[in-house]
């Protein structure tokens, strides 16, 4: 039995149903996950998605986002708890323990390639217009990049609009607009972009 303390996932899960049913007879998707925490995420591609692999890049230690006063927030736990899930799917999934931008240059170098890339890590707009400049080089063609949370923290009194993951991805989509197309209808403030060229 998997082993959860968190739950910022669940509101996704009508929108991945909605995206997957497009990959029906397509096995061994290869998945990259940025921001896996518990593992919630990663396990409902693996229990989701035939024989799909996922690459999960997580730093385990929080971020700008996640308030270092909260004490209902245990990294120490919520990693044993990633690994008590994961020991469910021992071959299928690969753990870079490191910050997504240095994850992301190591797979860019090894040429490793994905069909689906889940942006969930740092919610700054730095951060995450990084995620996706450098994901999109692993990205193939067709594939579908996946943005949550595009407005949160937006016009919230006490963050800038720097700290909001929305003006790191409009930032994206304006460089990369002719090399991608919307995908519409998500819920959850769900951003989500195929890459067509």
């Amino acid at each position: 039995m998997y082993k959860f303390e968190h739950d910022w996932f669940s509101q996704n899960i009508q929108n991945l149903k909605k995206l997957f049913d497009g990959y029906n007879g397509q096995p061994k998707l290869k998945i990259l996950e940025i921001g896996s925490l518990e593992g919630r995420s990663t396990t409902w591609f693996l229990d989701n998605v035939k024989d799909c692999h996922v690459t999960c890049i997580d730093t385990w230690k929080g971020g700008k986002d996640h308030d270092p006063n909260n004490k209902a927030i245990n990294f120490d736990r919520i990693y044993e708890n990633f690994h008590h899930n994961m020991s469910f799917h021992p071959q299928r999934y690969d753990e870079m323990k490191m910050t997504s931008y240095d994850a992301l240059i190591e797979l860019y170098l090894e040429k490793q390639k994905f069909d689906f890339i889940f942006v969930d890590g740092s919610h700054t707009a730095e951060d995450v217009n990084a995620d996706l400049v450098l994901s999109w080089k692993l990205l193939n063609f067709g594939g579908l990049i996946y943005c949550d949370d595009y407005l949160w923290g937006f016009n919230e009194d006490d963050k800038t609009v720097y700290d909001s993951p929305k003006l790191g991805i409009d930032s994206f989509v304006n460089v990369f607009s002719s090399r991608l197309k919307p995908i519409y209808g998500m819920t959850n403030n769900a951003a989500v972009y195929m890459k067509v060229k």
